[in-house]
């Protein structure tokens, strides 16, 4: 297995990179400061996703949490109305909470992008947006002491950030 791939930077190939460790993990957490300024670029989630849930059936809410962790960089109204749009062809209806960050005066701020797992994590050098053609993303899988350090970081209770305002909760996906 090649703990770094380069890969292109369009959802369908980013999702295919991050989907192995998705369909064995019950609690994700996608980390990327730049969701919040534009979520509909970030179709690799919903590809993900879908193929995680295709897989392992429709998992119901309480075992099965998806988080979304971003830095402060629009007003909740854009961010929810954004997300619900992306989320929308989700194959089964779920929450998914939104936390947006801010960076601690003298501490640390909010760039670094991850999958982050109940098992483990991938960060990717360049984001998890769709870029324009040509563009790459290294990836790296997470050494187990990095991968605690950020699960612990982009934990609903950290302490390392200051959470802008109360999570977003969005229903996305489909309903019967």
């Amino acid at each position: 297995m090649n703990r770094t791939p380069i890969v292109p930077k369009t959802s369908a190939d980013l999702a295919a990179a991050i989907i192995p460790l998705l369909r064995m993990s019950r609690d994700i957490r996608f980390v990327d400061s730049y969701f919040s300024a534009n979520p509909e670029k970030y179709g690799c989630f919903l590809e993900s996703l879908n193929s995680t849930l295709a897989v392992n059936g429709q998992p119901n809410d309480s075992t099965f949490a998806i988080q979304i962790h971003t830095s402060n960089r629009a007003t909740i109204e854009f961010i929810r109305t954004k997300t619900e749009a992306l989320f929308r062809k989700l194959l089964s209806p779920r929450q998914i909470k939104v936390y947006c960050w801010n960076g601690l005066e003298n501490g640390e701020r909010i760039h670094d992008r991850f999958v982050l797992t109940d098992l483990g994590g991938i960060e990717s050098s360049y984001g998890w947006d769709n870029g324009d053609p040509g563009q790459t993303t290294g990836l790296t899988l997470l050494e187990h002491e990095s991968y605690l350090y950020r699960w612990n970081q982009y934990s609903p209770t950290s302490t390392a950030f200051e959470l802008a305002f109360a999570p977003i909760v969005i229903t996305a996906g489909r309903r019967s």
